[in-house]
């Protein structure tokens, strides 16, 4: 004999208004491409279209249907960008030398100027102690000479 549902079902229990609708995948991965190669129509094919792909393909008229365009395109583009980017690494690294000899060289500069500076203070007081020390030895002298005569 069969009995009926008990009120304890979940149907029962959970209020309608705060069941949330479900939604088709809108994530991350139903936005991808579904198949790399993109043509199918290996699985379609009749025999004598697989008789006619397979002769075209012993020949060299045709690339393998493993081997897809997309692949091909895939990699040449995946071979511009390392260049393009082993390209601006090496722009990158002869400005940023040239950075440091313009740095290096500016730096030198001021310094061989700040020592010309201190050098060229030194020559000058040096010169003018020794005026000073002429006109003492000067003003020395002429007092000797003054006390002798007189």
């Amino acid at each position: 004999m069969l009995v009926p549902p008990k009120q304890e079902d979940w149907s029962q229990r959970v209020d309608p208004t705060k069941i949330k609708n479900r939604k088709f995948q809108t994530g991350k991965g139903s936005k991808a491409p579904i198949a790399k190669g993109g043509d199918n129509a290996l699985w379609t094919e009749s025999p004598q279209q697989k008789m006619q792909r397979l002769n075209d393909e012993v020949m060299g008229i045709k690339k393998p249907a493993t081997q897809t365009t997309d692949e091909t395109k895939l990699s040449q583009q995946l071979r511009e960008e390392a260049a393009e980017t082993k390209r601006r690494i090496e722009e990158y690294n002869v400005s940023q030398v040239l950075n440091y000899k313009t740095k290096r060289r500016n730096v030198l500069l001021t310094i061989y100027k700040y020592r010309i500076k201190i050098a060229h203070r030194r020559c000058t007081s040096l010169i003018r102690r020794a005026k000073i020390v002429r006109k003492r030895t000067i003003r020395a002298n002429a007092r000797l000479i003054a006390r002798k005569i007189l």
